[in-house]
């Protein structure tokens, strides 16, 4: 088995150690994974792995192992018994053989049994559930045959026994305690000892004797083979598994170490992860402190939009008001000077008729000093008195009395005469 078939029957397919954080462990035939897929998938970018994950495949990869392991040296051992059988009894104990002709079936039967029971190290990959359901349905098969061969190797032994207790009877008493330790040192060290007899009254037990110290030579000799082929066994099976778990330590040793390193690797991206996050915190912070900042010059600008706009206002109604009083001070003015050319209207009005008095009066002085020659300075004076200019209301009056048609008459004499501010 090369290491690749090794470390998918270790890992099979489907089950990749990064993917364990994400779901749990599946054996292989029990999830949604194919059985007939040939390539492992690895994440290309590894997550976080536990203690409990790596535990979790340590232990069900340990049991895979143990339960191969318990398997492969069960049917080992079977074929090395079975080998070990035939060939010495084939090949060294051709009398026993012939002696025993009715064990031939049993020894084909064993060996028809044992190739059932024979796995082929290169079939190919099955699942996990696969191997177990195989490994438990061949084990109570490969129990049994065990426990036919000890059954049958005790049934041997009894048969021997029988017939060599059987041998003893038919030999003289003084032998009886020789037999007894004989058979005690052939059943222990399987030395074989010539017990000394007639030639004419014992030949046919010798030879019936001699049949049976071969058999029981051979049997010793077959037991010495077990015995030493099971310490070899022993030997090889402790050094194979020795073996296999130094490999097993080695892989888990990789693994470890392929694991520290990717916690390392883990550890670094954390801690910039953790950098990372933290230079996004006060990235965060100094983007929050901008926005309440541009949030507070925004109210501050819409407020000072509005000064502005009151402000703009304000001179407006400032400027219309200064328009009203510069209009209201013209008016004002206007009105003064119009007081004053009245009031200067009035006051030359009231000199005409003070001078139209004093005329009037040296006139009535002048007519009373001499009738007869002031008619032509009376109608002078006459003249004068009905130009003379009239109030304001007066003149008003009579341009609308005129602009109406009325008569004038009044107001001017017969002689052409008139008002001033016509």
């Amino acid at each position: 088995m090369n290491g690749k078939a090794a470390f998918v029957r270790l890992f099979p397919p489907g089950i990749s150690l990064w993917a364990l954080p994400n779901s749990k462990f599946e054996l292989p035939g029990q999830g949604t994974t194919s059985n007939h897929s040939k390539s492992t998938h690895v994440d290309a970018v590894p997550k976080v792995v536990t203690p409990s994950h790596i535990q979790i495949v340590i232990r069900n990869s340990l049991s895979i192992v143990n339960i191969q392991i318990q398997f492969i040296l069960s049917i080992l051992i079977c074929r090395c018994i079975l080998n070990f059988l035939v060939s010495s009894v084939l090949s060294q104990c051709c009398s026993w053989c012939l002696f025993f002709k009715k064990k031939c079936c049993f020894l084909a039967d064993i060996e028809q049994r044992v190739r059932a029971l024979a796995t082929d190290d290169d079939a190919p990959e099955h699942s996990f559930a696969e191997r177990a359901e195989n490994y438990y349905h061949k084990r109570p098969q490969l129990l049994a045959l065990l426990a036919d061969l000890h059954h049958r190797y005790l049934c041997l032994a009894d048969r021997y026994a029988k017939q060599h207790h059987a041998d003893d009877h038919r030999c003289s008493s003084s032998d009886v305690d020789d037999r007894c330790s004989s058979d005690a040192d052939s059943s222990l060290s399987f030395q074989f000892q010539h017990h000394p007899s007639s030639d004419s009254d014992n030949h046919g037990d010798d030879v019936d004797d001699a049949e049976l110290v071969a058999a029981e030579l051979v049997l010793a000799w077959v037991e010495r083979e077990v015995l030493a082929d099971e310490a070899e066994r022993r030997r090889a099976e402790a050094a194979r598994k020795i073996e296999l778990q130094g490999s097993l330590v080695e892989v888990l040793e990789s693994e470890r170490l392929v694991l520290l390193g990717e916690n390392a690797r883990l550890a670094f991206r954390a801690s910039a992860a953790e950098e990372e996050a933290a230079a996004a915190a006060a990235e965060l912070g100094y983007t929050r402190r901008r926005a309440a900042e541009m949030a507070r010059l925004v109210v501050k600008l819409r407020e000072d939009h509005r000064v502005c706009m009151l402000g703009r206002r304000i001179e407006a109604l400032q400027a219309q008001v200064y328009g009203l009083e510069l209009r209201n001070r013209e008016a004002y003015d206007a009105m003064a000077k119009w007081e004053a050319d009245r009031k200067a209207g009035a006051a030359e009005i009231q000199r005409l008729r003070a001078e139209n008095r004093r005329l009037a009066e040296e006139a009535a002085t002048n007519r009373r000093k001499g009738k007869g020659g002031s008619g032509w300075w009376w109608s002078r004076v006459r003249m004068a008195a009905e130009w003379t200019p009239c109030a304001p209301a007066t003149a008003a009056t009579v341009r609308k009395q005129m602009k109406r048609g009325k008569d004038a008459s009044k107001y001017y004499a017969g002689n052409g005469g008139g008002c001033f501010c016509i």
